[in-house]
């Protein structure tokens, strides 16, 4: 690589669905921030009408990740790459991109870097099968492969990728901060004790259930919670209400207590609140991996429970001791903030990683 071509901005064909502004949006401002020019291709559009009839059909080909639809997004894809080829094909998520569709990209523009990356676990046994087909069988074909957990990087290896790297997700400092609050935020969302999250059957149903009988000022919120089988221990706490991110932020910021759980299904060692609810300023109190023990102090930094029993401990001791929590709280946000725990700081790690890897054969 020549001197001239070492120092010039990136360019990244960044491919993903492009739903949330916490994935590929926030990737862009990230990367950008560290110097790259930044090209999107996302594909929610084309699975959206405003005809019934088509949106049936258009719904059916997003699920089953096949049809006319589907074919002509890699079609597009392809044709994008080659009219304009970018020095990186950043891949989020992408379940909807064909293996054949980066083989020919890999033969025909050659000098592109293809990486991918997924925050799900595809080797889940719990994982659909179909959803991850695509992504799975285009592991052999791209340049690296990024992984959310340390587990998922000897799958990849083993899976067939050429590099695999550890990625961890991240918050958002824009997003995840203290905000200004008016007396209605505080009379929605003040509590002792406050789950914002999504229902999985992993067992955080009879955690929260513990929760809600120990604290009158337990609080529950997030999606999929219509899904979760009728429990007496919650139904003082119903209706549960999914968050967005604006109020989101604000119900963590209004809890003395936030609770984390981590994904079954994904086998998750860790999760992006566990960034997020410290930059928001508010004491933690995780269940406790091996992995979060390498990140958080536990007493220092953060809090731990293994057991539902201990969960209901560790928060009675923190809830009676202001001074100990604030404390808690404050070397927790800041560890993110040193430890380059937010998406400039990522996608910063990522930039100098994709040079690297440009460099070697």
């Amino acid at each position: 690589m020549s001197s001239a071509a070492s120092t010039a901005p990136l360019r990244i064909l960044l491919v993903g669905e492009g739903r949330s502004p916490i994935h590929e949006a926030a990737w862009q401002r990230g990367l950008e921030a560290a110097g790259c020019v930044v090209r999107r291709f996302d594909w929610l559009s084309r699975f959206q009408s405003n005809s019934p009839l088509r949106s049936i059909l258009l719904r059916a080909q997003n699920q089953l990740l096949a049809g006319p639809t589907v074919q002509a997004l890699n079609d597009d894809l392809v044709a994008q790459v080659l009219a304009n080829p970018p020095d990186v094909v950043l891949l989020y998520r992408p379940t909807h991109v064909f293996p054949e569709t980066l083989r020919i990209i890999r033969r025909k523009t050659p000098s592109s870097l293809l990486v991918s990356y997924n925050n799900d676990d595809p080797f889940s046994p719990k994982a659909p099968k179909h959803l991850w087909r695509h992504y799975l069988d285009g592991i052999p074909f791209v340049d690296v492969a990024l992984a959310y957990r340390t587990k998922n990087l000897a799958e990849l290896r083993a899976a067939g990728a050429r590099r695999a790297y550890l990625l961890r997700s991240y918050y958002l400092p824009y997003i995840h901060r203290p905000v200004e609050l008016t007396e209605s935020d505080r009379q929605r969302y003040e509590a002792d004790v406050t789950f914002v999250g999504h229902y999985e059957p992993d067992g955080r149903l009879d955690y929260l259930a513990a929760a809600a009988a120990a604290f009158p000022g337990f609080r529950l919120f997030g999606p999929d919670w219509d899904r979760a089988p009728s429990h007496p221990g919650l139904q003082r706490v119903l209706p549960i209400q999914p968050l967005s991110p604006p109020e989101y932020v604000k119900a963590i910021q209004c809890a003395k207590i936030a609770l984390v759980f981590f994904s079954g299904l994904n086998n998750d060692s860790y999760t992006r609140r566990v960034f997020e609810i410290p930059a928001i300023g508010t004491f933690m109190l995780s269940q406790r991996t091996a992995d979060m023990e390498g990140l958080f102090r536990p007493g220092i930094e953060v809090a731990y429970f293994t057991s539902a029993d201990e969960l209901v401990e560790q928060a009675r001791r923190y809830l009676a001791d202001d001074q100990g929590r604030d404390e808690i709280a404050a070397a927790g946000a800041a560890r993110v903030r040193e430890a380059g725990h937010d998406v400039f700081s990522r996608m910063r790690e990522l930039t100098t990683l994709i040079k690297e890897w440009r460099a070697r054969p």
